[in-house]
């Protein structure tokens, strides 16, 4: 059962929970499929006569003073858990969300507040939860290979999913806050960062509200899948919730670097995505051709090769692959690492792949195993933002999917060239424009700078 009503849940798969729980050989079915997770919104909760019973019955002694916070952190986490069912559901794999144990408080900067509960009232509500068997807690854990420490897991239970099958007719999402902050800045640890309203972050803010509000004027709606192959029974659509649509930019460590869109409906699935329609049309994604490597060339000024991915020695997928991890990990040895983790590949085979790579792109090969994400990721979000503020001005929405978009049929080729010029003003270089299907490895890049339990 997929359930429409739920906001899309930001998902990326977790290599190093799918480590983790291989190596502590779990006797759990399902060992060896893959684990997505994502961070809850608490900005959002569930609500109806359910919920309202669950709080009388789990906190009957909560002070007046307390009851308001501590309603709210219930109400997060059952939505959390819903949107958690139905991503498993949907990916047919494990998935959770994340959420640090402690019971610490830890101050959130005023611009990002959008709940009235602290981060210790929505650990007592996940350990309410425990005691109805409703989650299970993978709990995290500090190691030589996690120096930041991996954040505890929390994953529905069969009986949660049996509650929302009862209860989910009478459940409504509902928005704790009035307003969301769209530009995030967050120091190496990941923790928000309070920052100046300068001229720069406020234009940067008026453009991604511009784009949300654009976005959520149009009605967007996709098949889901039920597993790897299959479309939801009789193709029928779901609407993706203006919520979904939303865009936000997250910065690390200063405006120059990271600088990403993200949104709910980036966890769609790449043939997810291929069935969006915006107001009844059918939609094309647009794709930068091997934007990180082609960068990288135009930043030595030089011209990049037509398909930095291509190669007589490998796939084109696994040369992409290849790619993302030679380019974006600190060393070679966290790249071996994590190629063997993704491919099953040898410890011999992954380092003659990476090897062999650097040999294909010599002239740019000093520049790899340097942790170059941040950089990249800037100026691509550079380039991202000049499509989505010139497509806005003549109301054309667009979804941004990191470097694509998905753009409706009728606009392809004007955004096409759109796209092609906001490259080259940016880097004095020509780019190629895909809108062939490919293998996606897209989530690989999701994961900087989370590579370090590999």
């Amino acid at each position: 059962m997929a359930y429409s009503i739920l906001p899309l849940a930001n998902i990326k798969r977790n290599p190093i929970w799918e480590v983790t729980r291989q190596k502590q050989a779990v006797s759990n079915s399902g060992l060896d499929e893959p684990i997505w997770s994502f961070r809850p919104d608490f900005g959002s909760a569930l609500s109806g006569p359910g919920v309202d019973v669950m709080f009388d019955n789990l906190f009957p002694s909560v002070g007046n003073r307390a009851k308001r916070g501590q309603c709210q952190a219930l109400m997060s986490a059952l939505l959390a858990l819903a949107q958690a069912v139905n991503c498993s559901q949907l990916k047919g794999a494990n998935c959770g969300f994340l959420h640090e144990r402690s019971t610490s408080r830890t101050g959130t900067p005023r611009r990002y507040k959008v709940c009235d509960f602290s981060t210790t009232q929505f650990t007592k509500a996940l350990d309410a939860l425990v005691s109805l068997d409703f989650v299970e807690c993978w709990k995290g854990f500090k190691g030589k290979h996690s120096v930041r420490g991996v954040t505890s897991l929390w994953l529905p239970s069969k009986s949660f999913g049996l509650w929302l099958n009862e209860n989910f007719k009478s459940l409504r999402v509902m928005s704790l806050c009035q307003s969301h902050e769209t530009i995030i800045l967050k120091d190496d640890n990941k923790r928000l960062q309070e920052y100046d309203d300068d001229d720069t972050v406020k234009a940067m803010r008026e453009r991604v509200e511009a784009g949300n509000s654009l976005r959520s004027s149009f009605s967007w709606s996709y098949v889901p899948m039920i597993n790897a192959q299959s479309y939801l029974e009789g193709n029928e659509r779901h609407g993706i919730l203006s919520s979904s649509l939303r865009c936000y930019r997250v910065f690390n460590g200063d405006f120059r670097s990271g600088g990403r869109f993200y949104c709910g409906a980036q966890g769609l699935r790449q043939s997810e995505r291929a069935t969006i329609t915006v107001d009844g049309k059918p939609t094309i994604e647009l794709d930068y051709k091997s934007l990180h490597p082609r960068l990288i060339y135009n930043l030595e000024g030089i011209e990049a090769p037509e398909d930095c991915y291509a190669s007589a020695k490998r796939s084109r997928a696994l040369t992409k692959l290849v790619s993302l991890l030679s380019i974006n990990c600190t060393s070679f040895s966290q790249a071996h690492r994590a190629l063997m983790r993704e491919t099953k590949l040898s410890s011999d085979e992954a380092r003659e792949h990476l090897k062999s790579y650097s040999e294909e792109h010599a002239i740019i090969s000093h520049r790899f195993f340097a942790a170059g994400w941040k950089r990249l990721q800037y100026l691509d979000s550079q380039i991202v933002d000049a499509v989505l503020t010139k497509t806005a001005a003549r109301l054309i929405p667009i979804l941004p999917v990191h470097d694509s978009f998905v753009i409706s049929t009728e606009h392809a080729y004007w955004v096409m060239a759109l796209a092609a010029e906001s490259y080259s003003e940016l880097t004095g270089f020509s780019t190629v424009i895909d809108w062939e299907s490919v293998p996606d490895v897209q989530h690989i890049l999701d994961k900087w700078p989370d590579l370090s339990g590999f």
